[in-house]
């Protein structure tokens, strides 16, 4: 069974257990109770004014879109089969996505989040979590990962491994960074903090003590290899 919905209720439980898709988005959802929904793949409830989903319960949910609504938690522990999670512009604090072993795409940006644990990458394709407070990043171990977009944080920390497939890294804003390896002049999109600035006037250079380098700077005198 899948459910489009228009205009509906303000919160509720759905206790359709024959529920494969619900499509919710823009409506004026407070709460939503999707516990009782076992076959439940799919839900989108973007842009309502939600501060509370529950999916507890939903084993078999693949796709679940909450993004642009109030939440300042979820728990997605029983969403072994989660492929996607988009909970982007919310104010969650903490993130622990330790069971979601398919994880292929997370958009998690704007919130709050101080936390950020992703353990399964083998899978992941994309990361967006620009724009919290998390302080450290392990994207090790992720083969098929394209895009990682990780502005505007407190990162003192990103762990990262060559990767052929990585065409989008934006990572200014942070206070992290290293000399730049030879396989990251195929990411396309490098968007980053230069660890040395060259005053145009041939000034001494400014060492801003994190940021990214080429081999050979500063005594090479430009930001390139």
């Amino acid at each position: 069974m899948t459910l489009n919905a228009g205009p509906i209720f303000r919160s509720g439980r759905t206790g359709c257990k024959a529920l494969v898709s619900i499509r919710a988005s823009k409506n004026e959802l407070t709460e939503i109770d999707l516990s009782d929904c076992p076959l439940l793949q799919e839900a989108y409830f973007t842009s309502n004014p939600l501060t509370k989903v529950n999916v507890d319960g939903s084993v078999s949910l693949r796709k679940l879109h909450v993004g642009y609504n109030y939440l300042t938690d979820i728990s997605v522990g029983w969403c072994t089969t989660l492929t996607e999670l988009y909970c982007q512009y919310n104010n969650i604090s903490a993130l622990d996505l330790s069971r979601c072993v398919e994880l292929q795409l997370l958009h998690c940006a704007v919130n709050n989040l101080g936390s950020l644990v992703i353990p399964h990458r083998r899978k992941l394709h994309g990361v967006w979590c620009y724009e919290n407070r998390i302080k450290s990043l392990d994207l090790t171990g992720a083969p098929f990962i394209s895009v990682i977009s990780c502005f505007n944080n407190n990162l003192e920390s990103l762990a990262l491994e060559e990767c052929g497939r990585l065409g989008i890294f934006w990572c200014f804003g942070n206070r992290i960074g290293d000399e730049i390896p030879l396989w990251m002049d195929k990411v396309s999109q490098f968007e980053h903090d230069a660890r040395y600035e060259y005053p145009a006037d041939g000034s001494q250079v400014i060492d801003h003590g994190y940021g990214w380098w080429y081999p050979g700077e500063p005594a090479s005198g430009r930001h390139a290899r």
